[in-house]
């Protein structure tokens, strides 16, 4: 014998997927933790090559911390004096200077030169700081690197220098 057929139930429509993106509100992607680091680093390197360590003689032209040579502030490299792999020292207004490429390459950063002048600058306790902070791990936020990538960006705009080292796409705030 034939069973009886199931009344079929009233289903709702189902809505097509189309509709539904439209109705989604589209997400803001965020630059992740190593991009920001990797533009914060930019920012920093030009305005610490391009401001701080700009020769008052000649615009648009840095002085190696080590030598003393004058180049345009685009050919010079950052020097540190302590490591900058993975500790704190990597963004460090003391620990990082304008140097032409012959001392931080050739001469592997003119280290006993580069000791002296820190002395010189900013005290003889200096260097302990500066070996005191390479031990420390690099641990910034994802909010810390936006903080300072905007801070050297607004430094960079007010001396009238370059645009921003960040794709203007990418939302970082």
């Amino acid at each position: 014998p034939k069973l009886p057929k199931k009344e079929k139930q009233q289903r709702k429509p189902i809505a097509r997927k189309s509709a539904k993106k439209k109705e989604r509100k589209k997400k803001v992607k965020y630059l992740p933790t190593r991009k920001l680091k990797d533009i914060a680093w930019k920012v920093f390197s030009r305005h610490t090559r391009a401001i701080r360590d700009a020769s008052p003689d000649q615009l648009g032209y840095s002085v190696c911390y080590t030598c003393g040579k004058e180049k345009p502030w685009s050919e010079m490299q950052e020097g540190h004096y302590e490591s900058r792999v993975g500790s704190a020292t990597f963004i460090s207004e003391k620990n990082v200077r304008c140097q032409c490429s012959d001392c931080n390459m050739w001469k592997k950063g003119n280290l006993r030169v580069f000791a002296r002048n820190l002395v010189r600058d900013h005290g003889k306790n200096i260097l302990e700081e500066l070996n005191e902070l390479n031990q420390k791990p690099l641990k910034r936020t994802h909010e810390e690197w936006i903080k300072i990538i905007l801070h050297y960006e607004k430094e960079l705009k007010e001396a009238g220098i370059g645009g921003p080292a960040r794709p203007p796409k990418l939302i970082i705030d």
